[in-house]
């Protein structure tokens, strides 16, 4: 039971830390000094409530035993949600060793009695230092997106100093190396400035979070200075579209590749194409779904670094087909009227009863534009009717077991001539409503083309009323 107690009393106290009412923060965490000169420090310090914050520093003392840093405020009044900067001197003089040193800023609340703590690195020089003086990112921070890294460097001592090289390297949240570049400055005199660019692409899938650059100035002695600069790639899905051309046997194509550069699974991808009148010749992969002209495909999701690929051709070869048609079908309409036609009708509208007589015709014209050979005639009448000779050209008459075929020789027929044929029938027994008689046909040379028509079904009786 102790042990629980003492455990829920360390979560307290380690959740007092994490949840401060006050924060304290550098624009830098290192600073070069050249002696003789004085650095300001901007201390940023918040507070979340109404409070009087108390600022410290641990004092560094010359071995002369003068004190070289000074604040420009031991205590301030905060309100809730009020940020004020505190300035700190760096004033390093002659006797003041050659090293590096480690400032501590405290900063402590008079309401709660609670501490933060801020550490900045001091490098002491005579005056030979290139300071690293800003780090500035601009550019799409999205994967596969293009960065630009510019940072100032400038002789902050009193010397000139050859031989410079600038060192600029980026890190993944991972500490992974992903960028470098080394730069070379054959001399700055004192005060002279350079501004540097280091151009990067991230990746596709580069992975989200707090990428870090660290740019340093050195020469054959040692580093000099750094400085460090952050930027967050986002958690995102990049969705890329690219589209292919390409020709086949049936005719030309498209290939649409979508692919997710990004780090996120990506919500539910969308296509539309609009293929105006060539949608009637489409042929490829289903759409989800149409609206007129326009296809759809769904792709779903994409998980990073996947892929869809959407693929459909131009069928000019159906073009073709239905151009074919379309001549043929213009062909077999003049066919109909420019040929030697042919009707069969039944000149009494009277019911079916035994004995009683129709009349049966036959029309025969030449529409060809053309003199016609060889024109034979035939129709069939079926075993239940007697047949009549008509009036005009006798038929020969041939029977069979199924009924009797009249046949008309009629040689010849010049252009737009026409001839009328006719007999009789007599039905055997009566009939309700209509019969369908067999077609007549009419056979014919078109110079040496034989060729044949048939005329359209003949209904003989009168249709029975419906109830």
């Amino acid at each position: 039971m102790k042990r629980v107690v003492f455990v829920i009393g360390i979560i307290i106290l380690l959740s007092g830390v994490v949840l401060a009412d006050f924060s304290l923060s550098t624009t830098k965490d290192s600073f070069s000094v050249v002696i003789g000169s004085t650095q300001e420090i901007d201390l940023n310090i918040s507070s979340t409530i109404d409070d009087i914050l108390s600022i410290n520093v641990n004092p560094l003392i010359s071995p002369s035993g003068k004190s070289w840093v000074t604040l420009s405020d031991s205590a301030l009044h905060f309100n809730a949600g009020e940020s004020k900067i505190v300035k700190a001197y760096l004033s390093p003089q002659e006797d003041v060793i050659q090293t590096s040193y480690t400032l501590r800023f405290t900063v402590q609340s008079s309401s709660t009695g609670e501490k933060n703590y801020k550490d900045v690195y001091i490098t002491i020089s005579k005056g030979d230092i290139v300071g690293v003086i800003e780090i500035n990112v601009t550019g799409n921070t999205e994967p596969t997106g293009t960065l630009s890294i510019s940072f100032l460097v400038r002789n902050v001592g009193t010397v000139p100093i050859n031989g410079i090289k600038v060192y600029c390297d980026v890190f993944s949240p991972k500490e992974e190396e992903i960028a470098t570049a080394t730069y070379d400055i054959e001399i700055l005199q004192p005060g002279e400035s350079k501004n540097l660019i280091k151009t990067i692409k991230l990746e596709a899938g580069a992975i989200a979070g707090t990428y870090k650059i660290v740019v340093k100035t050195a020469t054959t002695k040692g580093i000099m200075d750094s400085d460090v600069k952050y930027f967050v790639v986002p958690s995102k899905a990049v969705i890329e579209y690219k589209n292919e051309s390409f020709t086949s046997l049936i005719g030309p194509g498209k290939r649409i590749i979508v692919t997710n550069n990004g780090n996120k699974i990506s919500d539910t991808i969308e296509i539309r194409e609009n293929l105006g009148l060539l949608s009637m010749f489409y042929q490829g992969q289903v759409p989800t779904s149409k609206e007129g002209d326009v296809y759809i495909f769904s792709v779903g999701q994409l998980r990073p670094g996947e892929s869809a690929i959407i693929t459909y051709e131009i069928n000019y070869l159906l073009a073709a087909v239905v151009i074919i048609v379309i001549v043929m079908l213009a062909w077999f309409i003049l066919y109909k009227f420019k040929t030697v036609q042919i009707r069969k009708y039944i000149i009494q509208k009277k019911e079916i009863e035994e004995g009683e007589e129709f009349t049966v015709g036959i029309d025969i014209r030449n529409n060809t534009g053309r003199y016609v050979s060889n024109v034979v005639v035939k129709d069939f009448v079926p075993g239940a009717f007697k047949v009549k000779p008509g009036t005009g050209l006798k038929p020969k008459i041939k029977k069979t077991y199924a009924g009797v075929e009249l046949i008309w020789n009629l040689n010849e027929l010049k252009n737009r001539e026409e001839r009328l044929l006719n007999y009789k029938i007599v039905p055997i027994f009566g009939v309700s409503g209509q019969l369908r008689l067999p077609k007549a046909s009419v056979n014919f040379n078109l110079g040496r083309i034989p060729m044949q028509n048939k005329s359209f079904v003949t209904y003989i009786g009168v249709r029975a009323k419906k109830d």
